[in-house]
Protein backbone atom coordinates (compact mmCIF):
# COMPACT_ATOMS: atom_id res chain seq x y z
CA UNK A 1 0.00 0.00 0.00
CA UNK A 2 2.87 2.62 0.96
CA UNK A 3 4.34 1.91 -2.39
CA UNK A 4 1.10 2.76 -4.40
CA UNK A 5 1.11 5.40 -2.71
CA UNK A 6 4.42 6.78 -2.97
CA UNK A 7 3.90 5.82 -6.79
CA UNK A 8 0.96 7.98 -7.40
CA UNK A 9 2.31 10.96 -5.62
CA UNK A 10 5.48 10.89 -8.06
CA UNK A 11 3.03 10.51 -10.83
CA UNK A 12 1.17 12.97 -9.71
CA UNK A 13 4.65 14.91 -9.66
CA UNK A 14 5.70 14.24 -12.95
CA UNK A 15 2.21 15.10 -14.55
CA UNK A 16 2.85 18.53 -13.09
CA UNK A 17 5.50 19.25 -15.47
CA UNK A 18 3.27 18.81 -18.52
CA UNK A 19 -0.06 20.09 -16.65
CA UNK A 20 -0.55 23.11 -18.83
CA UNK A 21 0.70 21.51 -22.37
CA UNK A 22 -2.44 19.16 -21.74
CA UNK A 23 -4.65 22.11 -20.67
CA UNK A 24 -3.49 24.22 -23.53
CA UNK A 25 -4.06 20.94 -25.75
CA UNK A 26 -7.44 20.21 -24.60
CA UNK A 27 -8.29 23.92 -24.79
CA UNK A 28 -7.53 23.47 -28.48
CA UNK A 29 -9.42 20.26 -28.95
CA UNK A 30 -12.51 21.55 -27.28
CA UNK A 31 -12.47 24.94 -29.46
CA UNK A 32 -11.73 22.84 -32.70
CA UNK A 33 -14.84 20.92 -32.01
CA UNK A 34 -16.76 24.11 -31.22
CA UNK A 35 -15.89 25.52 -34.55
CA UNK A 36 -16.75 22.09 -36.25
CA UNK A 37 -20.07 21.73 -35.00
CA UNK A 38 -21.14 25.39 -34.60
CA UNK A 39 -24.12 24.96 -36.87
CA UNK A 40 -24.96 21.38 -34.67
CA UNK A 41 -24.78 24.27 -31.65
CA UNK A 42 -26.78 26.74 -33.03
CA UNK A 43 -29.70 24.70 -34.24
CA UNK A 44 -29.87 22.64 -30.62
CA UNK A 45 -30.31 26.05 -29.17
CA UNK A 46 -32.92 26.90 -31.63
CA UNK A 47 -34.89 24.06 -30.76
CA UNK A 48 -34.83 24.64 -26.97
CA UNK A 49 -35.70 28.41 -27.66
CA UNK A 50 -38.48 27.44 -29.88
CA UNK A 51 -40.20 24.53 -28.03
CA UNK A 52 -39.60 26.52 -24.61
CA UNK A 53 -37.69 23.31 -22.81
CA UNK A 54 -35.52 24.08 -20.23
CA UNK A 55 -32.05 24.83 -21.47
CA UNK A 56 -29.68 22.86 -18.93
CA UNK A 57 -28.02 20.78 -21.08
CA UNK A 58 -24.98 18.42 -20.70
CA UNK A 59 -22.93 20.69 -23.88
CA UNK A 60 -20.28 17.77 -22.92
CA UNK A 61 -22.20 14.75 -23.26
CA UNK A 62 -23.43 16.39 -27.00
CA UNK A 63 -20.68 17.85 -28.74
CA UNK A 64 -17.99 14.98 -27.54
CA UNK A 65 -20.06 12.38 -27.61
CA UNK A 66 -23.10 12.53 -29.85
CA UNK A 67 -21.36 14.74 -32.68
CA UNK A 68 -17.74 14.57 -32.86
CA UNK A 69 -17.69 10.90 -31.06
CA UNK A 70 -14.88 11.11 -29.12
CA UNK A 71 -15.86 8.99 -26.93
CA UNK A 72 -18.87 6.17 -26.50
CA UNK A 73 -22.00 7.67 -24.78
CA UNK A 74 -21.48 5.22 -22.04
CA UNK A 75 -18.46 7.10 -21.10
CA UNK A 76 -19.63 10.46 -20.82
CA UNK A 77 -21.91 11.29 -17.84
CA UNK A 78 -25.31 11.78 -18.36
CA UNK A 79 -26.55 14.91 -16.77
CA UNK A 80 -30.30 14.22 -18.10
CA UNK A 81 -30.41 11.18 -16.44
CA UNK A 82 -33.10 10.75 -13.83
CA UNK A 83 -33.87 7.00 -11.64
CA UNK A 84 -36.95 5.74 -10.79
CA UNK A 85 -37.21 2.95 -8.83
CA UNK A 86 -33.91 1.63 -9.88
CA UNK A 87 -34.72 2.14 -13.77
CA UNK A 88 -33.05 4.68 -15.88
CA UNK A 89 -35.81 6.46 -17.56
CA UNK A 90 -35.19 6.84 -21.79
CA UNK A 91 -34.32 9.62 -23.19
CA UNK A 92 -36.24 9.11 -25.79
CA UNK A 93 -39.28 8.97 -23.71
CA UNK A 94 -37.66 12.00 -21.68
CA UNK A 95 -38.13 14.08 -24.78
CA UNK A 96 -40.85 12.98 -25.67
CA UNK A 97 -42.37 14.08 -22.14
CA UNK A 98 -40.67 17.49 -22.12
CA UNK A 99 -42.08 18.11 -25.87
CA UNK A 100 -45.73 17.35 -24.55
CA UNK A 101 -45.33 19.36 -21.30
CA UNK A 102 -44.29 22.50 -23.64
CA UNK A 103 -47.11 22.01 -25.89
CA UNK A 104 -49.12 21.83 -22.93
CA UNK A 105 -47.85 25.07 -21.63
CA UNK A 106 -48.33 26.59 -24.84
CA UNK A 107 -52.11 25.75 -25.02
CA UNK A 108 -52.64 27.00 -21.37
CA UNK A 109 -50.94 30.33 -22.19
CA UNK A 110 -53.23 30.57 -25.29
CA UNK A 111 -56.26 29.59 -23.25
CA UNK A 112 -55.76 32.27 -20.43
CA UNK A 113 -54.94 34.71 -23.40
CA UNK A 114 -58.08 34.47 -24.80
Amino acid sequence: YDYAALWEKELAYRAMATAGRSRLMAHRLCLGIMREFVRDLLVELSHILQTELPGNRNWGRFLCARKAKLCKLRDVEDDDDETSEGQVTDSVDKRREKAQQAKHHRQTKLLLAA
